[in-house]
């Protein structure tokens, strides 16, 4: 939505179904269609998981991945059958591409969450090589479908799925990634580059400059990144040190500030030194010794930790209350006559 006064300013005529269409799916400017094509993902595969498992979720994201492609890179396909090219403009008069919520993102996602659940391990040279192969033959995959005039736009290809694959396992071996600041840098350039896209142009104009800022697409996209991460980082340094002026009453005369991301790098140096057949446990009782049981077990369970101990039957509710799935075990007696009310 924040883009949409440049929208109306640029003379795009927003009925009130284009309107809900651009927020609730295409996304209103540029390729900020992303965001709410994860909004109406993650409800979607978290259902499918609960109810039917990783598996099956993971065979019904192939297929919904499958009916994206012929309405994407491999448009010219699905063109040949009237049947199919039927289909296509019914969903071409709901969402502009097929590169969207329902399509697009749930095999992404379910990736994500298999390889979090895995336990299998890859060194990064044979990750990089693997990525390597499934670059090349991606770009030939582009290739052969724009030989063919087949694209109707350039957004899904198979060949996208092994290489996001193996691109996710190398950024989990790279500890940066696993930084809060970072992810919400990254963020913030996305939801902001639009914006100084803007402004770049408006001040190549005003200084009678587009030729270097603007026709000179290698410069253009410099300083937008440039501008748009610098921006992003002086915004999350500001926010950040807001955030923390706000979680520290002044009556407070000491606090504790937890690390989730070395919480969550000794959880998986430690389940990487155990036994394939053991599992680790993590105690979280007394509020997790004061630092939130809740967040706690949440990062937790993003390591694949599947096992809490708590102290009291109590805390085991509070838990579970709070979405926290897997084996809880209470420490303490629990008569089985006291109701959990």
């Amino acid at each position: 939505m924040l883009f949409l006064p440049i929208n109306m300013y640029t003379g795009d005529t927003l009925t009130w179904g284009k309107l809900v269409q651009d927020i609730l799916i295409n996304g209103t400017f540029y390729h900020l269609w992303y965001l709410p094509a994860m909004i109406i993902a993650i409800p979607i595969v978290t259902l499918a998981i609960q109810r039917f498992g990783l598996k099956l979720s993971w065979i019904g994201s192939i297929i919904l991945y499958g009916v994206g492609l012929l309405g994407d890179s491999y448009y010219g396909l699905a063109e040949k059958s009237d049947t199919l090219s039927t289909f296509y403009h019914f969903i071409f008069t709901i969402s502009e591409y097929t590169r969207n919520g329902l399509f697009f993102v749930p095999i992404f996602l379910v990736l994500g969450i298999a390889i979090a659940a895995s336990n299998r391990r890859f060194s990064k040279q044979q990750i990089l090589i693997r990525l390597s192969i499934a670059i090349s033959l991606l770009l030939v995959e582009g290739l052969v479908i724009h030989s063919f005039s087949w694209q109707r736009h350039d957004s899904m290809y198979i060949l996208l799925v092994p290489c996001m694959y193996y691109l996710f396992l190398l950024l989990l071996q790279l500890p940066s990634i696993k930084s809060k600041a970072l992810r919400n840098v990254s963020l913030i350039i996305y939801l902001i580059h639009p914006g100084i896209i803007i402004l770049v142009r408006g001040f190549a104009k005003f200084m009678n400059q587009e030729q270097l800022f603007i026709h000179n697409s290698f410069i253009h996209y410099l300083v937008v990144s440039c501008l748009s991460f610098l921006a992003a980082i002086l915004f999350v340094k500001l926010f950040s040190r807001w955030e923390k002026q706000q979680d520290i009453a002044p009556d407070h005369r000491a606090w504790a500030e937890v690390n989730l991301a070395a919480l969550r790098h000794n959880a998986r140096e430690l389940r990487q030194l155990l036994p394939d057949q053991n599992e680790l446990m993590a105690v979280v009782k007394a509020n997790a010794y004061g630092h939130g049981d809740v967040p706690i077990a949440r990062e937790l369970m993003r390591t694949g930790v599947r096992s809490f101990a708590v102290a009291t039957l109590k805390e085991g509710i509070h838990l579970r209350q709070n979405g926290i799935k897997g084996d809880i075990l209470i420490l303490g007696y629990t008569n089985p006559k006291i109701s959990p009310n």
